[in-house]
């Protein structure tokens, strides 16, 4: 009896250990590889904002014209530019000033610098979240949007150029690193880039556009949809693609035009125009408590 008791027990502890194993096995396992892929979702999602907020515009005065870009592909400068940024508003001993005049009459006639717009006013704040700052200085009480940056590359000086468009703060420190923006600029001088000068220096007027004199070659540039309207299976492959196990419930609207509509259950829609354009529309699963501007581009690149 006393061994039939013995290897009843017996039996229950190995039983208990195997769904202890089991368990660790088929649960901790498959959360740690969860909580890594969500890590890394989250630092693409960061990079993804980087990009987004980036300059629109990109001027370089070489002294005596310029040049303008809409895009620093091969040239990194938004990049370097975001590392004196980021000292600017991390920084503690940074030197402050208010300019009272336009922000360009600080550089002379020998000074290469290039000037970065953004398409809109970005709130500084914004900055300090992309930019992983942890504690900052005070600067972003004194400038709560930042709309053009303004760096010195050759006859400058140890500075930068903050402005919301009305007010404009010179900051300077001998720890920002100036040289990885320099270079990448020389090397966009050793290119063979366009040439612009100023409309006030063609025309004698007060604009202040760009334009350049000459342009050497024009690229065409041709654009066909790869959406045909004609193909109800492309369509549906697309449509599918979005909805997934949903799709069975969807309901589907023609219009005259061509254009098709899938709708379901009222929150979620796609259209696809009759000239190929693409528009998806979702409702936010969550209540949104506070309204806090990046918060709410984050649910938006999270959507992306």
């Amino acid at each position: 009896m006393n061994k039939e008791r013995i290897k009843t027990y017996l039996l229950i502890i190995l039983f208990a250990t195997s769904i202890s194993l089991v368990k660790k096995m088929w649960i901790e396992i498959p959360f740690g590889l969860t909580r890594n892929v969500n890590n890394e979702v989250l630092v693409e999602n960061e990079n993804m904002l980087s990009e987004i907020i980036s300059p629109e515009r990109y001027i370089i005065d070489f002294g005596n014209h310029y040049t303008v870009l809409y895009s620093d592909k091969g040239y990194n400068l938004w990049n370097s530019t975001s590392e004196i940024l980021k000292t600017s508003l991390e920084e503690q001993e940074v030197e402050v000033e208010l300019i009272e005049t336009d922000n360009k009459a600080i550089f002379n006639k020998t000074t290469t610098y290039i000037e970065m717009n953004f398409s809109i006013k970005i709130p500084t704040h914004i900055f300090l979240k992309i930019l992983d700052i942890k504690e900052s200085n005070d600067i972003y009480k004194q400038i709560e949007n930042i709309e053009s940056i303004y760096i010195p590359i050759k006859n400058g000086g140890n500075f930068i150029i903050l402005s919301d468009g009305e007010k404009h703060f010179k900051i300077s420190s001998s720890k920002f690193n100036m040289r990885d923006i320099k270079n990448n600029v020389e090397k966009l001088e050793k290119s063979d880039y366009t040439r612009y000068y100023t409309l006030s220096e063609i025309w004698l007027t007060d604009s202040k556009g760009y334009m350049p004199l000459a342009v050497d070659s024009i690229t065409p540039i041709y654009v066909n949809t790869e959406i045909n309207l004609v193909n109800d299976e492309q369509m549906e492959s697309i449509a599918k693609i979005l909805f997934a196990k949903d799709f069975d419930y969807v309901r589907k609207i023609e219009e005259n035009n061509g254009s098709k509509i899938y709708v379901y259950n009222n929150e979620r829609g796609l259209k696809i125009s009759e000239d190929g354009v693409i528009n998806y529309f979702n409702s936010l699963n969550r209540k949104v408590m506070q309204r806090n501007l990046y918060t709410s581009l984050k649910t938006a690149v999270d959507f992306i």
